[in-house]
């Protein structure tokens, strides 16, 4: 028999997992990152947006070590984090160099969005970013942008909806989090000059529905 947890918190690797636990923790919420959430109330992991059929090919299930113990949970609500686009495309072209996780990605995107991420390093990146995070905002009763206070107020809300006693936090004292500090190369905006005019609309669009500003 599965336990059963309050939160999953999905969103695109490298776009805030580790802040969005870090963040849960302080408020009150036992959250784990990525790790088997034993005592926990919430987990905190990108590749935990994947729901596994039975030999469909995509591995490693549920991430690095995820197989030996997804299966043993279940969850109440589903929570997505948001990180700028613009900040985390740098990050998400180092992370598609792991192999693993850009393999994952692909196919489950294309699984459920008969869509595939091609084209320059770039990109991929971006199509990664909207596509992902289209999965799992759909899955979602709410997601949040990292960056924005007027959205941790609405995580707030949302939590003390769900009978949350939370603790006293200013936004203004969060730290990032950040797994891999010293990977990622910088990106510059005339970078953008080469994206395909079709994945720049699609971009905006993004930024234009989540309320992030696009800036190319």
């Amino acid at each position: 028999m599965s336990s059963k947890l309050k939160y999953l918190i999905t969103g695109h690797p490298r776009c805030g997992s580790g802040f969005a636990s870090s963040l849960f923790n302080k408020l009150g919420v036992n959250c784990s990152h990525e790790q088997n959430p034993i005592n926990k109330d919430a987990l905190s992991s990108w590749a935990f947006l994947i729901q596994h059929e039975d030999d469909d090919g995509i591995y490693p299930r549920y991430g690095i070590n995820g197989s030996d113990w997804r299966d043993e949970y279940s969850f109440t609500h589903k929570i997505t984090h948001l990180r700028n686009p613009f900040d985390a495309v740098p990050s998400i072209i180092d992370e598609n160099n792991y192999d693993w996780s850009f393999k994952i990605r692909y196919e489950y995107i294309y699984k459920k969005l008969n869509k595939k991420i091609k084209g320059s390093n770039i990109e991929k990146a971006i199509l990664s970013y909207i596509y992902w995070n289209e999965i799992s905002i759909s899955e979602s009763e709410i997601y949040f942008k990292i960056e924005s206070e007027k959205d941790f107020l609405k995580l707030k809300d949302f939590l003390k909806s769900k009978n949350e006693k939370l603790k006293k936090v200013d936004f203004n004292s969060l730290n990032k989090i950040n797994s891999k500090p010293n990977s990622k190369n910088p990106i510059s905006i005339s970078d953008y000059n080469s994206v395909s005019k079709e994945i720049k609309t699609e971009l905006e669009s993004f930024c234009v529905r989540c309320g992030y500003d696009y800036i190319i």
